[in-house]
């Protein structure tokens, strides 16, 4: 039988989710229009990551202490709404309001059995003092505290907080937030906590959560906030952290899904994210209003929506671009600031420390966001043994130093760059990835460091790109895996980099009059120019005895082929078939060889035929 490795794509549409945009403070829906982005491309073959091949990491390590609480069989009594001292309280009914007086370092525990507390006139659960508060929800009850009061939160803590038990608890704020608490929150299993802010949902020092369930709205801010206190000068893995194991999350807001100035870890659990932004055109006075730079300004309208566009296309600035007016990224580490001169406002940030997403064992994460889905500053990224489904206007995941992906299922269905770092790093033979993008698929980039690196050791890739498929602004190895990029027309190339090495696996590259860069390769490569063969056609790679080695669909149009497989060897001519029909030939004579026809295609160090393109 012939020897056959065929990629079979089928055809399913992607829709560009609408999300609410607007250049006023008012909040209207931005129809689809899926002209904004690349769409309509192939995400098949995306199985969920089922086995959990996580890599051992620090985090792992940290240990949530159980809250094991007991009911006691008699409860202390206040009056007055007002508990002024440690002690258990059962809470049920009606209440205006519930203040907590007690001494600092004191320990409280409410027993919440059917409760309300409705506050017209200012916070409805507070206290005064730094204490520690256990709030436990009994007998699968269903609890609602909320206030509708000027620049008031609807729960706030001045101390750290445990919620346990079986029960509901719902929280809302109309004009703040939502859950705050001043030092650390934990939610532990069996826990139904809806939150419904103004601005931030929940806001703590830290977050952790394991096995709850979470639903959070807000309206101008966050769904988790976690911000370090103001006297941290420097990186601490103490707080300013979300912690998250095998929870259940959903959360739809006005500002980012996630934020925390140190780490956020996810492991386990579902997470379904949705951020919507809202955009305002160049000015001065928005400029000042919304504190943005120049460099925000990156957006153009496209029909009823808004798409990205890139700095070098912008000549200079004026009311036709578009800024968002804060930040709606679906996850994001940020860099601790800090006030170093007394003046009340944060001028100083922390750029040195361990800032990190991690999300592993076999979470399973859906984003749909206007700004990039995950984001990590001065930091890293690592998706391990996960499974990711994002949508954005901007980059599906990016990280300022490090992204690695490691056994992971990630289907980016449209977004302005797809994988973005400092070292993108791709392992895992079950790693599975499509990538969808208006700009470069998978970029190499950082304003941080210039030795900017893409390593793909393993997995299976699809890089359906406007702008260049693999792009390094230092160097492309290709290790191993299957790597397929179509997309780039004219300006762009499927690799582009300073070198590209072929050292293993099988790729297919194919664009429209792409550029080519200096390559090197150990293992047999060739690069084919001439002929077009359009969208639609089945093209493959057929050795001298007939034996069809690779196949594939394309997507849409190319005239230039870069193949490298451990299939070929020394001395054999290779035809290029387009719907069986030849289109060209390569006789491997060395381990990297051309055929041009048709036309020059230039590169470093000369054109075809003749001169070597690939440099020394």
């Amino acid at each position: 039988m012939k020897k056959i490795l065929t990629v079979l794509i089928l055809f399913f549409s992607l829709f560009l989710v609408g999300c609410n945009s607007s250049v006023t403070q008012s909040k209207n829906t931005v129809t689809n229009d899926s002209s904004a982005l690349v769409s309509n491309y192939d995400t098949d073959n995306i199985n969920d990551i089922t086995v959990d091949n996580s890599e051992e990491n620090t985090f792992d390590e940290k240990e949530i202490k159980e809250e094991v609480v007991e009911v006691p069989t008699e409860y202390d009594s206040f009056e007055d709404y007002t508990i002024t001292e440690s002690g258990s309280y059962y809470l049920s009914g009606e209440y205006s309001s519930i203040s907590i007086t007690a001494a600092k370092g004191s320990e409280v525990y409410l027993y919440l059995d059917g409760v309300t507390i409705n506050s017209t006139e200012g916070i409805a659960l507070s206290s005064s003092k730094n204490i520690t508060l256990h709030v436990i929800l009994l007998n699968g009850s269903e609890n609602t505290i909320t206030n509708d009061y000027e620049d008031t939160n609807a729960f706030h803590v001045k101390g750290t907080v445990y919620i346990s038990g079986d029960g509901t608890l719902n929280i809302t704020s109309a004009q703040k937030s939502g859950l705050k608490v001043s030092k650390d929150l934990y939610i532990y299993e069996g826990v139904t906590l809806n939150v419904n802010g103004y601005d931030h949902a929940i806001s703590a020092r830290s977050v952790t959560a394991q096995g709850a369930t979470l639903n959070l709205t807000t309206q101008a801010k966050d769904g988790i906030h976690a911000e370090c206190d103001d006297d941290v000068t420097e990186y601490t893995d103490e707080q300013g952290y979300v912690y998250l194991v095998d929870c259940n999350v959903t959360i739809d807001s006005y500002g980012d899904g996630i934020q925390a100035d140190t780490y956020v870890y996810i492991s386990g659990g579902d997470y379904d994210i949705t951020t919507h932004g809202e955009f305002v055109s160049y000015s001065a006075s928005n400029m000042t209003e919304y504190e943005l730079e120049t460099d925000d300004f990156k957006y153009v309208k496209s029909g009823s929506t808004y798409k990205r566009v890139a700095k070098d296309s912008i000549r200079s600035l004026s009311s036709s671009y578009y800024a968002l007016k804060n930040s709606v990224k679906g996850i994001k580490v940020g860099e601790i600031e800090y006030d170093s001169d007394g003046d009340g406002e944060d001028d100083t940030e922390v750029t040195v420390g361990d800032y990190k997403i991690y999300i592993a064992h076999l979470a399973n994460i859906k984003i749909n966001s206007t700004d990039d889905c995950i984001h990590t500053n001065y930091g890293d990224t690592v998706i391990d043994s996960a499974n990711l489904v994002l949508d954005t206007f901007d980059d599906g995941i990016t990280a300022d130093y490090n992204l690695s992906v490691n056994n992971a299922s990630i289907q980016i269905n449209s977004s302005y760059e797809g994988l973005e770092g400092a070292t993108v790093t791709i392992d895992g033979e079950n790693t599975n990835i499509v990538s969808v993008s208006s700009d470069d698929g998978i970029n190499a980039a950082s304003d941080l460091t210039n030795n900017c690196v893409i390593n793909i050791n393993n997995g299976y890739l699809r890089v359906y790109a406007s702008g260049d498929g693999l792009d390094a602004n230092a160097s492309l190895y290709l290790n191993g895996g299957i790597v397929i990029v179509e997309g780039p027309g004219s300006g762009n190339g499927s690799l582009d980099a300073e070198q590209i090495y072929f050292n293993g696996g099988i790729v297919f590259a194919c664009s429209t009059s792409g550029m080519t860069e200096r390559m090197s390769a150990s293992q047999y490569t060739f690069v084919y120019q001439g002929t077009t063969m359009q969208a639609g056609s089945k093209v493959g790679i057929q050795d001298s005895n007939g034996n069809v080695i690779f196949e594939y669909t394309l997507k849409q149009s190319c005239n230039q082929l870069i193949f490298s497989s451990p299939n070929m060897t020394q001395g054999e001519t290779y035809t290029i078939l387009s719907n069986g029909n030849s289109v060209g030939t390569v006789t491997m004579t060395s381990t990297l060889v051309s055929n041009s026809q048709g036309g020059g295609m230039g590169g470093p160090g000369g054109g075809f035929p003749g001169g070597n393109p690939w440099g020394r």
